[in-house]
């Protein structure tokens, strides 16, 4: 039992630093990476997990998909001028029309995703964000 509590704990931490990496480049997707963070640490270590989502970054992308609060318009809109900023940028400097057509469509699915998640308040955000800090 040790050893598994160690091994989610270790693929925790891995899946945490690439979500951590993930805000920054636009190639590693951060909240599932910060979602199967959380699963790992809920199961192998209860007091990591609560660590977690008291965290100021990253426990409010749990607490909002854990409560199904959603996703405030000026998140969304960061995130898509962030997405295609980068896809643009990577698409000019490969110089490729075959990686900037995979880009383009990569790009397309991740906007309907991004589009299609349920809407709130920053506001309400900020308020749950309170709530636990």
């Amino acid at each position: 039992m040790r050893t598994r509590n160690a091994l989610l704990c270790i693929a925790g931490s891995a899946m945490l630093a690439l979500g951590a990496i993930g805000a920054f480049l636009p190639l590693l997707p951060t909240t599932p990476l910060v979602l199967g963070a959380a699963l790992c640490f809920a199961t192998g270590s209860p007091r990591l997990y609560v660590w977690l989502t008291n965290t100021r970054f990253f426990g409010p992308i749990i607490r909002n998909y854990r409560e199904g609060t959603g996703v405030p318009a000026t998140t969304k809109a960061y995130a898509l001028v962030f997405l295609w900023g980068m896809l643009v940028l990577s698409m000019v400097l490969s110089r490729s029309v075959v990686l900037a057509l995979l880009l383009s469509a990569v790009g397309a699915c991740v906007t309907v995703h991004i589009l299609r998640l349920k809407g709130c308040k920053k506001a309400q955000v900020e308020e749950d964000a309170g709530d636990t800090l």
